[in-house]
């Protein structure tokens, strides 16, 4: 059955405080921890609750109370603000969260029926190999070394190219939210082989990226269900390059600490992590935009990250009702992974060198930093894991964009409180799991 993380953790020196439920509480519940958890939690981030105050004349009464009609705290609550940020000290990413944002004009929860018809209308219309290129397959560009194909995707070259190595994987289901565990296992041992084929035809193509873009709403130039492949020379893609840096940075910081492995402990022991089989999943507390979920393996072909996956989206498409989805995953670069996989299936401790020239055990050592967990302990986070980040990009009704100039060149503006959405996480790993063990 699924677990939380370093719920067994030695580093605790006194009794757990009540595990925080939203981000508002989160302060207090380091404040109320044992040095440990401070000092884990310390080391990577920086947490502040922050009062802003105005005064609302009788003038503008009606007009707020009609802007903020949903808003459970009333005109109190909009005069006396609390903003919760949190900055990551390695990534500089920097988080702002306020409940009253959440509120703001053209706030709605979930879509009505009619709105959901017209958006499964939407993302219905067009299929079929007559209205569809992707459906048709025939109306799409191969790679030079011919098509690769799944059992339920196919690998199609980009006809507008990010960069030398780009491709598309086309799933064979036009609607871009249908998916399940299977499918998605198949489109990442897909993904994988793709990769692979690239790389012996380009040894020098050896860091991998890819993206999806669920609907026209997350910018999705096609409706039709794809994710994009690419393969680059010398460095990963800006984003994961700058996370990846951060991490050796951190390892150098803090040596025989792992960066993963401790941004899994922190979310657990603030209650923000899950682990199922060989995969963590997240609730990030410095998320992007609003309900980001971060999922870290050490093997994306394994079906232990298909369903850890299935169950983080269907939690948001099905539990929360997100119907506008992006989705980054980095790898490990393809040279490392093979030389990893290749070393010693049964579990023992190759040294390989990273990126940068060091070398470095891709298995956690024991010592101070030791989970104190035996499950974790046996499938510490490598330096460089698979790491998928996955972010609501909101109605696809609204009209409106989801960034702006502040998430473009100023902070994360976050609506959403990443511990709201964890429980259903939870819910859905327990239900895969009474799955499994009424199958056994």
């Amino acid at each position: 059955s699924p677990k939380v993380l370093g719920s067994d953790d030695r580093t605790l020196e006194t009794e757990k405080p009540k595990m925080p439920a939203s981000m508002g509480e989160l302060k207090v519940f380091l404040d109320k921890s044992s040095i440990g958890v401070r000092a884990r939690f310390n080391a990577l981030y920086e947490i502040e609750a922050k009062k802003a105050f105005m005064k609302i004349p009788k003038t503008f009464e009606p007009k707020v109370k009609s802007m903020f009609s949903k808003y459970p705290g009333g005109l109190g609550g909009i005069e006396n603000q609390t903003i919760i940020t949190i900055y990551n000290k390695f990534t500089d990413e920097y988080s702002l969260f306020n409940e009253v944002r959440r509120y703001r004009p053209g706030y709605l929860e979930r879509l009505h029926p009619e709105q959901e018809a017209e958006v499964n209308d939407t993302y219905n219309k067009g299929a079929g190999a007559d209205q569809c290129d992707f459906c048709s397959r025939e109306r799409t560009a191969e790679d030079v070394f011919g098509r690769l194909e799944g059992k339920h995707c196919y690998v199609a070259s980009n006809v507008a190219k990010y960069e030398a190595w780009h491709s598309i994987i086309v799933g064979k289901h036009h609607n871009p939210l249908m998916f399940d565990s299977t499918i998605l296992h198949d489109y990442f041992k897909t993904a994988q082989k793709w990769f692979e084929t690239v790389n012996k035809i380009d040894p020098d193509a050896t860091f991998p990226f890819l993206a999806w873009d669920a609907g026209p709403r997350a910018s999705a130039s096609q409706v039709h269900q794809h994710m994009q492949l690419v393969l680059t020379h010398d460095r990963y893609l800006s984003k994961a390059e700058t996370t990846r840096r951060a991490a050796s940075t951190f390892e150098r910081r803090f040596p025989g600490r792992n960066y993963w492995q401790e941004v899994s402990l922190i979310h657990s022991q603030m209650g923000l992590a899950v682990a199922h089989g060989n995969t963590v999943i997240l609730s990030h507390v410095c998320p992007l935009k609003e309900r980001e979920i971060i999922l870290i393996t050490t093997d994306h072909t394994s079906i232990d990250f298909a369903e850890a996956l299935d169950s983080a989206l269907e939690a948001l498409r099905d539990d929360v009702g997100v119907r506008s989805i992006s989705m980054g995953v980095t790898f490990h670069s393809v040279g490392e992974l093979q030389k990893i996989r290749g070393a010693d299936p049964v579990g023992g401790r190759p040294n390989y060198k990273s990126v940068d020239g060091e070398t470095y055990n891709n298995h956690f050592q024991g010592g101070p930093y030791a989970s104190g967990d035996e499950a974790l302990d046996k499938k510490m986070i490598e330096r460089y894991p698979t790491v998928a980040r996955i972010i609501d990009r909101g109605s696809p009704l609204d009209k409106r964009s989801d960034t702006g100039a502040m998430e473009f060149f100023g902070a994360n503006n976050v609506g959403a409180d990443p511990y709201f959405f964890m429980n259903h996480i939870r819910a859905r790993l327990e239900k895969l799991a009474r799955q499994d063990d009424e199958q056994k």
